[in-house]
C-alpha cells in the first residue's frame, strides 16, 4: 500500500487551545462516579475504536467530515500520570493526485485504500481529575457548538459500551467576564435561556453542589420580560445559574445596552452567547522542549492550574519563559 500525502505542517510557535468539559454523570444513587481511571479509560476505549477504524481502512465512516472531503478525527495518544495528550487530525481524502504541471496521474486510490493529503496534526490534553479537554487547531477545527457534536460521536458509543449506568455530557468552558461584562452594561434584559449540567468529581458552591447532591443531570431555564417584553434586572439566583453555566453548560441573553448621548432614552439590543466566548490560554512552543511530550507535558500543567471560574481576557494566561529565542 502506497499513501502519497504532503508532510506535517509545522508545530504552531504559538498554540490557542479551547478548553471543553467532557463528563460521565452517573444515572442514579448507587451508581458511583468514574474517577481518574474511568476518564482515562474512556479514552483508552476511544483510542481502540480508532485503531480498529484505521486497520480496517474504515477511518472515513469514523472520522468525522467537515466537508466532502476534509476529515478530522482522533490519530494518536498517550497516557502520564494523570491526565490523557495527544493529536487529532484533518485531513484531506482523495482518490487520485496528479501532477500540477503536466495533469499527469501520481496515485489512484484503489480497494480499500485511503489516500490522504494537506494532513494537520492538532494537540489535545485532557486532564482526567478535573475532566476537562483542551485542544489547539484554530481555524483547523469547526466553531465550538459543531466541534462539541463531532466530539460527541467519537465518545459516544464508547461511552454507551463502557459505562452504561452513566450518561455523557460535553460543553464548552465559556470566559466568566465575558458575561459579567454583560451584567455590569445591560439595563434591561429581554429573554433568558440556560441550560445547566451538574458537576462531578469536584466540590462546588450553591446550585452545582445541590444539583449534584440530588442527581440532578441538567436543568434548562427561560425567564422573558412582561407586557412591554422588558425585565430590568434578572434574580440573583438566576444570575448564579447564569455563573455556574459558564463552566457546566450553556447561556444565551437578549438584553439592551444605552445607547443614546447622556439624559437620553435610547437603548440598543444585544446577544451574549456562552457558546461564541470561549475560554482559551495560550502556550509557546521553548526551545527547552526537546519533543512533542514535553509542550504537551507543559499544556497539562497549564490547564491543571486554570481557576475556570475566574475572569480573565482572552488569552491572558501565558508564561514569559515559554517565548523562543
Amino acid at each position: 500500500m502506497i499513501l502519497f500525502y504532503y508532510p506535517l505542517a509545522p508545530h504552531f510557535a504559538m498554540a490557542k487551545f479551547i478548553i471543553y468539559n467532557i463528563q460521565l454523570l452517573p444515572n442514579d444513587d448507587e451508581t458511583p462516579e468514574v474517577g481518574v481511571s474511568g476518564y482515562k479509560k474512556l479514552f483508552s476505549k476511544l483510542r481502540e475504536l480508532n485503531s480498529e477504524h484505521l486497520k480496517a481502512k474504515t477511518q472515513a465512516e469514523f472520522h468525522h467530515p467537515i466537508t466532502a472531503d476534509i476529515y478530522i478525527g482522533p490519530i494518536d495518544f498517550r497516557f502520564p500520570s494523570g491526565y490523557v495528550c495527544g493529536h487529532f487530525v484533518r485531513y484531506r481524502k482523495t482518490d487520485q493526485v496528479t501532477e500540477l504541471a503536466t495533469g499527469k496521474n501520481l496515485y489512484s486510490s484503489k480497494g480499500r485504500t485511503v489516500g490522504v493529503t494537506s494532513q494537520h496534526k492538532i494537540p489535545f490534553v485532557f486532564d482526567a481529575d478535573r475532566h476537562l479537554f483542551a485542544i489547539a487547531g484554530g481555524n483547523l477545527l469547526p466553531k465550538p457548538q459543531p466541534f462539541i457534536a463531532i466530539l460527541a460521536k467519537f465518545f459516544s458509543s464508547v461511552a454507551a459500551d463502557n459505562f452504561p449506568k452513566h450518561t455523557l455530557n460535553i460543553n464548552l468552558i465559556s470566559r466568566a467576564n465575558a458575561l459579567e461584562a454583560v451584567f455590569n452594561t445591560a439595563v434591561a434584559y429581554k429573554t433568558v435561556h440556560v441550560n445547566l449540567t451538574a458537576p462531578n468529581g469536584h466540590g462546588a458552591e450553591d446550585i452545582l453542589r445541590e444539583m449534584r447532591e440530588s442527581k440532578t443531570q441538567n436543568v434548562a431555564l427561560h425567564a422573558s420580560g412582561g407586557k412591554d417584553g422588558r425585565m430590568k434586572d434578572i434574580p440573583e439566583f438566576i444570575k448564579k445559574i447564569l455563573r455556574a453555566a459558564t463552566g457546566y453548560g450553556w447561556s444565551k441573553l437578549t438584553y439592551f445596552i444605552n445607547n443614546g448621548k447622556p439624559g437620553e432614552d435610547k437603548t440598543r439590543k444585544e446577544i451574549y452567547d456562552s457558546r461564541e466566548a470561549p475560554r482559551t490560554f495560550a502556550l509557546k512552543h521553548s526551545k527547552n522542549d526537546t519533543s512533542e511530550e514535553d509542550f504537551l507535558k507543559r499544556v497539562a500543567e497549564k490547564l491543571g492550574a486554570i481557576d475556570i471560574s475566574e475572569s480573565v481576557e482572552e488569552d491572558e494566561i501565558e508564561d514569559a519563559e515559554d517565548t523562543e529565542d
